[in-house]
C-alpha cells in the first residue's frame, strides 16, 4: 500500500521519542516530579508523584505500541491526544513562565519551553503521518501480548531502579518542598548544594520593609548559612526599595505565578539545605541570628555541642 513505508518511519520516530522521554523521566523522577509541581494541579503530593510516575509508564507503553505496530487503530488517536496535551501545557507553560524547562525529557535534553513548542508541533505532525498511512491490522499474537506486559513492567517499575532520584520527603505547609531547581535572574545562587537562607519578599510589602534589619542581620552574620532573596516585582521597584532602604543581600527575580507556587504562606523566610526546605518563617517572624542558629542546631546543620550566643 503506498505510503505505508512513510506511516512505518513515522510511527519508528515518534515510538523512540516516547520511550527516550520516559525513560530520561524515570532517570530522574525527583527533577520531573518537581516540574510538575511548579503546575497549580491542586493534587497533594503523593497524587503529584503517582501522577509523574503516570506519565513515565504511558509514555513508555505508547512507544512500544507505536515502534511495533500493537493495536494502531487504538494507540495512534491515544498518541495524537497526549501529543495535544503535551503541546497544550507546554505552551500554557511557557505564556505563564512557570517553568523555565519543560522537563519533558527529564536533565536528559534540557529545553525551554518555546523550543518545545517547537518540537512538539513537529512530533504532532509527525504523529498525524503516522496515523494517516499506519495500516489498521497490527495485530497482537503471543509475542506482541508479552512486548506489551513487558512494557506495563518496564514502564510502572523502571523509576524504582532509581531510588536516589525519588522525592523522599512531600511538602508539609512548605516545609519539605524543593527549590534546588529554582533558578532566578540576577541571582547567582545554586540552591541545590548547601546551606541557604531564602527571603520570599515583595518590594510593596509593609511586613517585608519591617523585617529588613533582621534580614540584614541574617545576611552580615558569618555564623549562618549566606542570605539570598527572590522577588516577583520588576527591576524599577527594586531599585525604589533599596533606595528607601538597605539590602544587604542579592536579590533575584521569579515569575509571580512560580513566586507564589515557593510556599504557602508569602511573604517568608526559609531554611534550605540541598535544595529542600527544612524550615520556614513569616516573615514577620523573621528571627535573630541567635533565634536561627538554635533551629539550625536542632535540624543538624549545627553541631550539638557547638554553644549558641546568648543575644
Amino acid at each position: 500500500m503506498p505510503g505505508t513505508g512513510i506511516g512505518k518511519f513515522a510511527r519508528i520516530i515518534i515510538g523512540l521519542v516516547f520511550i527516550l522521554a520516559g525513560v530520561a523521566k524515570a532517570m530522574d523522577l525527583n527533577f520531573f516530579y518537581y516540574v510538575l509541581k511548579t503546575f497549580p494541579l491542586g493534587l497533594s503530593d503523593p497524587a503529584l508523584l503517582w501522577l509523574a510516575r503516570g506519565f513515565i509508564a504511558l509514555e513508555i507503553i505508547l512507544g512500544t505500541a507505536l515502534l511495533f505496530n500493537i493495536w494502531p487503530r487504538l494507540v495512534l488517536p491515544a498518541t495524537f491526544i497526549v501529543m495535544m496535551v503535551f503541546l497544550a501545557v507546554t505552551a500554557w507553560n511557557l505564556m505563564g513562565g512557570l517553568s523555565e524547562d519543560c522537563g519533558c525529557f527529564g536533565k536528559l535534553v534540557r529545553l525551554h519551553p518555546a523550543v518545545e513548542v517547537v518540537v512538539e508541533m513537529v512530533l504532532l505532525f509527525i504523529t498525524v503521518v503516522a496515523w494517516r498511512f499506519t495500516q489498521p491490522g497490527g495485530g497482537t499474537g503471543r509475542f506482541k501480548t508479552a512486548l506489551m506486559g513487558a512494557a506495563v513492567v518496564v514502564g510502572i517499575g523502571l523509576p524504582y531502579l532509581f531510588p536516589e532520584s525519588r522525592p523522599k520527603i512531600f511538602a508539609k505547609e512548605g516545609v519539605g518542598s524543593y527549590v534546588g531547581d529554582l533558578k532566578p535572574d540576577r541571582l547567582n545562587a545554586d540552591l541545590a548544594k548547601g546551606d541557604y537562607f531564602l527571603a520570599l519578599i515583595e518590594t510593596d510589602c509593609e511586613h517585608c520593609q519591617a523585617a529588613m534589619p533582621k534580614l540584614n542581620e541574617l545576611a552580615k552574620s558569618h555564623a549562618t548559612p549566606k542570605l539570598v532573596a527572590v522577588c516577583p516585582n520588576t527591576p524599577e521597584e527594586l531599585d525604589w526599595l533599596k533606595a528607601k532602604m538597605r539590602l544587604d543581600f542579592p536579590v533575584g527575580f521569579v515569575p509571580v505565578r512560580k513566586f507564589l507556587l515557593l510556599h504557602p504562606e508569602i511573604p517568608a523566610l526559609l531554611w534550605v539545605k540541598a535544595g529542600v526546605v527544612r524550615h520556614s518563617w513569616p516573615i514577620d517572624s523573621t528571627p535573630t541570628v541567635t533565634e536561627a542558629l538554635r533551629v539550625l542546631k536542632e535540624g543538624g546543620a549545627i553541631e550539638k555541642t557547638a554553644k549558641l550566643p546568648t543575644s
